[in-house]
């Protein structure tokens, strides 16, 4: 995850920003951190919004300890290695073979090779960009980011409107630059 990657994206179709955070953290960490910023570890609802997300980020190099934490995960007791699968707001996620979103290319997760591999994580492979499930067992309790998604427009600190694709990247914000959030409830958060 080099510097000049961008940590920030706004995604006009969706109406939600996304935020890269880097770092080596754990899963309940990250969604706790998230939530403090004002969002919520990322929803991913389609292929599409995927595909979008993995186009505007680095979020790691492979399964394992690279990749970057989204808001999917496995409650106690569900079958595995497949079942239960949600997002953080109950959302049900098909994490079966044949599911598009769970698998963009391989057939092979989750797979709960590790012990306790019942959070999602997503990385930028060869050709392909895949949620596969981790844990704190097998050596995979942290991943290397975390993204987070906001809900409703965003606007930068001179309070303009950001433009269609529009990033602040690592180095922008070495420079001072910074976004803030503004919710439909009317909150703010500062992107950093």
């Amino acid at each position: 995850m080099g510097l000049d990657t961008p940590t920030t994206y706004y995604d006009p179709i969706t109406g939600h920003g996304y935020e890269l955070v880097s770092g080596a953290i754990g899963w309940e960490a990250a969604r706790d951190a998230a939530a403090a910023k004002g969002g919520y570890l990322a929803k991913i609802d389609s292929e599409a919004e995927m595909l979008t997300i993995a186009g505007h980020f680095d979020l790691g190099g492979d399964s394992g300890t690279d990749g970057t934490w989204i808001g999917a995960f496995q409650p106690d007791g569900s079958a595995e290695p497949d079942g239960g699968w949600q997002w953080l707001d109950g959302t049900l996620l098909d994490a079966t073979d044949s599911s598009p979103l769970w698998n963009n290319v391989a057939a092979s997760e989750p797979n709960n090779a590790g012990t306790g591999e019942n959070f999602a994580a997503i990385y930028n492979g060869t050709g392909s960009n895949l949620i596969y499930d981790a844990g704190p067992g097998g050596g995979t309790g942290t991943q290397a980011a975390y993204l987070i998604e906001y809900d409703g427009a965003l606007t930068t600190s001179a309070g303009t409107v950001v433009t269609a694709g529009q990033v602040l990247t690592a180095a922008d914000v070495a420079r001072g630059l910074t976004w803030n959030s503004v919710f439909n409830t009317g909150g703010s958060v500062t992107f950093a």
